[in-house]
């Protein structure tokens, strides 16, 4: 377990030495909320931008409750896009892997981050 983390502090360092608009705490939570996500499907499968959305949305209220939106803004994190640019940086490093048909702009304007996780009531993470 720590070689993993080891391996992605690695890559988290080679992509801020690039772009240091997240910070290495976004890059290791969407990490987690992908890996919590395909684990609680019922077979092991490629996410679609709204499912990832979704359970980074519903690991940072189990996380960080009410506080989850100024958490993952102090992260460099406002909206869906940015959790898209921070997938294609992973993917680019070559940590996560993508399907042809799969596109950045899937995360456009998905989800209102901020919105959703300032007022989690007007939310249904099962929809």
């Amino acid at each position: 377990m720590a070689d993993m983390l080891d391996e992605w502090k690695a890559v988290i360092r080679r992509i801020r030495m690039k772009e240091d608009r997240y910070s290495p705490e976004a890059y290791l939570f969407l990490a987690e909320a992908l890996t919590l996500t395909v684990a609680r499907l019922p077979e092991t499968r490629h996410l679609n931008a709204g499912e990832l959305i979704d359970g980074f949305i519903g690991l940072a209220f189990e996380r960080f409750g009410l506080m989850a939106g100024l958490v993952i803004e102090r992260w460099g994190i406002s909206t869906s896009s940015d959790i898209g640019e921070i997938v294609s940086q992973l993917i680019q490093e070559n940590v996560l892997v993508k399907r042809d048909e799969d596109s950045i702009e899937e995360f456009k304007d998905l989800r209102d981050l901020i919105g959703i996780l300032s007022n989690p009531r007007h939310y249904n993470i099962m929809e």
